[in-house]
């Protein structure tokens, strides 16, 4: 067992090497871990490492614990709003000797205790073998992410019918009120960081539009968006998609490049460009990049949250949230 920040922050190095020799998906990977323990209490991380007999990582699970007044919320690293989880494990036996270990680090500990992993994959037998090994534990369905997946010879058979209209209408404003539009694409560490700010801004705008509270209104919420992006476009993987509409920012998305997979992080859009629907039309640029440059054919939304918004989706993947308590 490794506790705490710092020493789960030096063992991460050995586990990226594993997890990227295994196509670990994004959002279980190092980076993604990394991001979050550094918005952690030095003590609040966690993690359980298996071996085999050469001493070769075979899984692992990063957890956090949220300690509130009459208990404590054990969760898995990453799946902050949302965001679909991933158990790295070589194996359902693995998957067993993980949960089996949650068991002994929380079972005698006097303070009461509350396990909820997830979202994790429905169909992963790892995620189910985790569950049974802990006494008691529920596997309960969760909301399906909704996925997109791409008809690479004509991305519209994509769309509805209605959104096909939408668009139409978005560049015939534009090119009725004789608007000048611009879209660009980088993923480019620097660049990226250096959007920081305006992204931040159209981030929180939108969210206080819709009448509702921005997870970057608060300064933990705040350094762990920061964090993240910072380190996904460190190692490449994040690409950022910006619309200008006569010079003006008007609208952003965050992709992650994962594999043959295109998860989209975040889009927004600035509210008084909204007669043009900028955030839908920036939307279809990136699919379209994404089938042309990178030839992927599917792309993840990553969360269940208001998947009536997605301009297209016609798919889900169905996922599951195990839960678990000591007393």
């Amino acid at each position: 067992m490794l506790r705490g920040v710092s020493a789960i922050r030096e063992w991460l190095s050995e586990f990226e090497e594993w997890a990227e020799a295994r196509s670990v998906p994004v959002t279980g990977s190092a980076g993604w871990i990394l991001s979050l323990l550094n918005t952690c209490e030095p003590r609040g991380a966690w993690s359980l490492v298996a071996r085999n007999y050469d001493d070769e990582i075979v899984g692992a699970i990063v957890l956090v614990d949220d300690v509130r007044p009459g208990g404590r919320i054990t969760t898995l690293v990453g799946t902050d709003l949302g965001h679909r989880g991933f158990l790295p494990a070589e194996s359902p036996d693995v998957a067993e000797q993980l949960g089996r270990a949650i068991e002994s680090v929380l079972r005698p500990t006097p303070i009461p205790t509350f396990v909820s992993l997830g979202p994790l994959p429905a169909a992963d037998p790892a995620v189910h073998a985790l569950a049974m090994a802990l006494p008691g534990a529920h596997v309960v369905p969760d909301d399906p992410i909704p996925l997109l997946l791409l008809n690479q010879d004509d991305i519209n058979r994509c769309y509805s019918h209605g959104m096909r209209r939408n668009l139409r209408k978005a560049h015939n404003r534009l090119e009725r009120d004789g608007r000048r539009t611009e879209m660009f694409f980088t993923t480019e560490h620097a660049d990226i960081v250096a959007q920081l700010p305006v992204l931040e801004r159209c981030h929180r705008e939108r969210d206080h539009a819709h009448g509702r509270e921005s997870d970057l209104d608060e300064s933990v919420g705040r350094e762990l968006w920061r964090a993240r992006i910072d380190e996904l476009s460190r190692c490449g993987m994040l690409e950022l998609a910006t619309m200008y509409i006569d010079g003006d920012f008007a609208a952003h998305t965050l992709g992650i490049i994962d594999g043959s997979i295109y998860r989209v992080m975040e889009g927004r859009f600035v509210t008084k460009w909204s007669r043009y629907a900028p955030g839908r039309l920036l939307e279809g640029a990136m699919i379209e990049r994404v089938v042309s440059h990178y030839g992927i054919a599917m792309i993840d939304w990553m969360t269940s949250i208001a998947p009536e918004t997605l301009i297209a989706s016609n798919g889900a993947e169905p996922m599951v949230r195990i839960h678990w308590s000591n007393s």
